[in-house]
């Protein structure tokens, strides 16, 4: 993903990455000796795609037919990639053209401003594109050394959701790809730093947008990781909800003083390496709204929380997570991430399960006002225009 941004070779030298090279690297993959190895998995009946996250980056297909061909294609293309110096200068065109794309929206632009303020030292920061200058500086060894260092079998993982005879598709994967040999490189981690404890005044941006925003940002634990990780993910959500949800004790009371609108929303990401929470909305009244949220989290350890309201969160949690079943796609995304917390994808109802409201109302105390980050998005100021000639 685009936090990794280290390795270390064997001779002990820590080799730093270009900020957008896992994005780079996750287009580069599909460049086969024929060209893009798209159009073999779509002459096999399958969608093939992938995305980067901060903490991973996923290859995907899905398919009625063929599943032992395409999947020994996609193992083969991910630690098998044919990068040339022509196709790496092609898709810096693309990928850079893409940043533009994203530099044009306000509500991107405030998201990494946002994490600039709570993660300004690290990757976090930073664009899963990376910039213009960092695109352009890839080259075919970096590129390839890179992919020696983290596209290895072990850090790997491969997931087949659907009605699929597990034992002669491994078969017929032991066949067909070749894996690589073991590789010198290793992965120097990035840590995280605390975030300084000390107020930080709000940030303003002038942007094309119609209504104010303001987002509100706040750093968490992420815990140990396995079921207690993944507990505490849930226990915060449900805090949230509880506290600033639409069910909560002020979403009403906002929108009535209309500090608020339906725009409004919570985001809550916990990774092995960081977690923290956004609540975003757009404000006809940026100011008011700012002094009402730091108000509501001044009172949170002294806010009155109800069990009864805590029990209907989680069996919406539980309904929820047993209608998502339905989904294969959902259940193949979901099972990687609950894989890189030791877990099996149906694990997390037991976890669900086991949240209590004694936890849920420890957990306000992991909320620290002096670490809470604002920013608001006004209008842009119009010049008045002269008269017409």
């Amino acid at each position: 993903g685009a936090l990794h941004r280290n390795y270390t070779d064997a001779k002990g030298n820590r080799h730093p990455l270009p900020a957008g090279l896992a994005h780079f690297l996750e287009h580069k993959i599909f460049e086969q000796a024929d060209g893009d190895v798209s159009k073999h998995f779509t002459r096999d009946e399958a969608q093939v795609n992938a995305y980067t996250e901060h903490a991973r980056t996923t290859f995907l297909f899905s398919a009625t037919n063929h599943i032992v061909a395409n999947a020994a294609r996609l193992v083969d293309m991910v630690f098998h990639p044919r990068f040339t110096t022509a196709g790496i200068e092609r898709e810096k065109g693309v990928i850079m053209e893409e940043i533009r794309q994203y530099a044009d929206n306000p509500y991107h632009l405030q998201y990494l401003t946002l994490m600039d303020s709570l993660y300004h030292t690290h990757p976090l920061a930073e664009d899963i594109l990376g910039s213009l200058e960092s695109v352009m500086a890839l080259d075919e060894q970096t590129l390839k050394r890179a992919h020696s260092a983290y596209y290895k079998p072990e850090r790997c993982r491969l997931v087949i959701i659907g009605d699929v005879d597990a034992g002669a598709l491994l078969q017929g994967l032991e066949d067909i790809v070749r894996l690589p040999e073991p590789s010198s490189f290793t992965e120097t981690p990035v840590p995280i730093a605390p975030l300084p404890c000390e107020q930080a005044p709000p940030i303003r941006l002038e942007q094309d947008i119609g209504t104010p925003n303001v987002l509100f940002a706040f750093p968490l634990d992420p815990g140990p990781p396995g079921k207690e990780r993944t507990r505490r993910y849930y226990a915060m959500s449900t805090l949230f909800d509880l506290v600033f949800g639409k069910s909560g004790h002020f979403y009403e009371t906002w929108l009535d003083e209309g500090l608020i609108n339906d725009a409004y929303g919570i985001d809550i990401q916990y990774e092995s390496t960081h977690a923290y929470a956004v609540v975003m909305t757009e404000s006809a009244e940026p100011e008011k709204f700012c002094e009402a949220f730091r108000n509501a989290v001044a009172s949170l350890a002294d806010l009155p929380l109800e069990e009864a309201d805590f029990l209907r969160l989680k069996k919406q949690n539980i309904g929820s997570f047993v209608m998502a079943l339905d989904s294969l796609e959902h259940l193949a995304h979901e099972a990687i991430r609950t894989a890189e917390e030791g877990l099996f994808v149906h694990d997390v109802l037991d976890v669900i399960r086991s949240v209590s409201f004694a936890e849920v109302k420890r957990l306000r105390h992991d909320i620290d006002l002096d670490r809470l980050r604002c920013l608001k998005a006004y209008p842009k100021q119009r010049k008045p225009q002269g008269p017409d000639r």
